[in-house]
């Protein structure tokens, strides 16, 4: 008489056993946000603290309604991400408080999240006008009627006319120490290969609010490994100040995070998912998400490391 002795392992077991195995995991991120609580195809706005009532304003108009809702991971199904897309005139915001997260003036603080554009040409076949226009940051005090600023440390991501590729810029204080105008050095493009379309980037922010500067850290497409990124001011700048903070007397507690949709894109998109923070500098990755390639190769690799019957007795 012969018995077969059958094991079964779930996907979800698997890629814990991936990411316990293969990853590098920083032991000290607090998950602030990844949207698993979020049902796909749910508006954001109310949901787990964030603000994303459509009609933030600047000094070039009110924003017309924008796309602010959870949708699924087009490369890892089952993984619930952030669209956010815009099309109208003015400026959009969405924005939520840190909470415990917040980073008061004399520390350290580093914030991780993932981000992905879009192919902008597949939207109607006009690139030149689908485009995304993003901005990250993390901000003292929620958006107000007076506009966006200050911001502490931030990034913008913007589709390239008829390239299908993005950038990224930063926009310096325009305060000096005194709180007094500076000239405005308008946005300055990152010394760094434009950014691909369809593909997960990661991103980490560290921010010194004892020198009111951060440090730019991504991985992902042509950048193999962490890269640092710099600007050039006629030497390589790393520690980029934060923008007019200096205004608020540099004392500032940054409490919120902040996402900006430029106007007059027709609608072009971001993907943004897995937003963690630590106390103090940290270039590691968090609990990853695993690409879809890697998960089906982890499963039929330990699937075929456990045994699935035993030879029958002879």
């Amino acid at each position: 008489m012969s018995m077969k002795v059958c094991f079964v392992i779930s996907p979800a077991m698997a890629i814990v056993v991936l990411i316990a195995m293969s990853n590098p995991v920083g032991a000290t991120w607090t998950p602030f946000e990844t949207f698993s609580s979020v049902t796909v195809g749910s508006a954001l706005d109310g949901q787990n603290g964030w603000s994303a009532p459509g009609h933030g304003t600047s000094g070039s108009g009110t924003a017309a309604p924008a796309v602010r809702g959870v949708v699924d991971d087009p490369e890892f199904p089952g993984n619930n991400v952030l669209e956010y897309s815009y099309d109208g005139t003015g400026i959009d915001h969405i924005w939520r408080s840190l909470g415990d997260n917040n980073i008061s003036d004399g520390t350290t603080s580093t914030m991780y999240m993932r981000f992905r554009v879009p192919d902008y040409a597949l939207l109607d076949g006009n690139d030149s006008s689908d485009f995304p226009d993003m901005v990250f940051s993390l901000r003292p005090g929620a958006v107000t009627s007076s506009g966006s600023r200050p911001m502490g440390p931030h990034l913008r991501i913007q589709g390239v006319d008829n390239d299908n590729t993005a950038v990224m810029s930063v926009r310096p204080s325009q305060y000096d120490a005194s709180g007094s105008t500076a000239s405005d050095p308008g946005w300055i493009d990152l010394d760094a290969p434009k950014l691909d379309t369809d593909t997960w980037y990661n991103l980490w922010f560290v921010t010194n609010s004892t020198t009111d500067t951060f440090e730019l850290y991504i991985q992902g497409g042509s950048f193999a490994s962490q890269t640092q990124l710099s600007y050039d001011d006629g030497g390589t700048v790393t520690d980029i100040a934060f923008r007019d903070l200096e205004n608020t007397g540099g004392t500032a507690t940054l409490d919120h995070i902040w996402f900006r949709a430029g106007a007059n894109h027709d609608g072009g998109r971001m993907l943004m998912d897995h937003i963690f923070f630590d106390k103090g500098e940290n270039l590691t990755l968090p609990p990853p998400v695993p690409e879809p390639g890697t998960v089906v190769l982890a499963i039929l690799a330990l699937i075929g490391l456990i045994p699935t019957g035993r030879r029958p007795s002879r």
